[in-house]
C-alpha cells in the first residue's frame, strides 16, 4: 500500500517537461518544481553558496515564491523521505467534463473521486519503484472546486547521495536547485534543476 499519494497525473496548469514522470526509453530528465522566482531573478547572488553537508542541512519545510514544496523529514510509516510538492493546480474544469460525460454532479463525483481518478486522468497510479521513491498526486476541494498537487517522496537513502543538487545559503535559510537529482529508477527519470530558491519555513521535525 502507499500511503497519502492518491494518483499521478500530467495536468494543464504546466507542461509535462516540468514533472517527474514516468522513465521512457529515450527519455530525457525531468525539472524539479517550476516557478517564477530563480537566483539570476531574484537578483540573489549564490557564488557562496555550498552544496548541503549532511542531511541536516535539509531540515525543514522549503517554499518558493510558487508555492512547491522541499520538505524533510516527512515521516511515513516509521520512514523518513524528502517530500517535493509542486505547486497547486485547479482541476475543476477536467471534473466538470467527467461528471458531465458520466451523467453526475459534481457533489456526487467528489464522493465516488477515489473510483474515478484514474480514468480522469488516464493512468492507475500511484507509482513507487525498488528504492521507495513514491509519485503521485492528493487532491482537496474548495469553495466548490477541485485541486490537485502532485507529490514525490524521496528516501533518506538517495538523499545522501544527492546532497550536491541542494545548494545552501550561508545562513542556511535559503537553498537553490543545482544540477541533478539523480533517482537511480527504472520507473522515474532524474529531476533537473529549475534554478528555484526555496526559503525555510521552520527548522524542526
Amino acid at each position: 500500500m502507499i500511503p497519502l499519494l492518491l494518483a499521478l497525473v500530467f495536468l494543464s496548469c504546466e507542461t509535462s517537461s516540468h514533472l517527474p514522470q514516468e522513465k521512457r526509453p529515450g527519455g530525457s530528465g525531468s525539472k524539479a518544481p517550476v516557478t517564477t522566482e530563480s537566483s539570476d531573478e531574484s537578483g540573489i547572488n549564490t557564488d557562496d553558496w555550498t552544496a548541503a553537508k549532511s542531511l541536516v542541512d535539509l531540515v525543514g519545510k522549503w517554499e518558493s515564491s510558487g508555492d512547491s514544496i522541499y520538505e524533510y523529514p516527512f515521516k511515513v510509516d516509521g520512514k523518513k523521505y524528502m517530500r517535493i510538492a509542486w505547486s497547486e493546480c485547479d482541476d475543476t474544469p477536467i471534473w466538470k467534463a467527467y461528471a458531465l460525460k458520466k451523467g453526475c454532479d459534481m457533489q456526487t463525483l467528489w464522493q465516488i473521486r477515489f473510483s474515478c481518478i484514474s480514468d480522469i486522468y488516464g493512468q492507475n497510479l500511484p507509482i513507487a519503484d525498488a528504492n521507495g521513491t513514491q509519485y503521485g498526486i492528493k487532491l482537496s476541494q474548495r469553495d466548490g472546486r477541485i485541486y490537485s498537487r502532485r507529490e514525490m517522496l524521496v528516501s533518506e537513502r538517495l538523499l545522501l547521495v544527492n546532497l550536491g543538487f541542494f545548494l545552501i545559503s550561508p545562513d542556511k535559510d535559503l537553498f537553490v536547485e543545482k544540477g541533478t537529482l539523480r533517482l537511480a529508477s527504472d520507473n522515474f527519470d532524474d529531476l533537473s534543476s529549475g534554478g528555484n530558491i526555496y526559503r525555510r519555513k521552520n527548522g524542526g521535525e
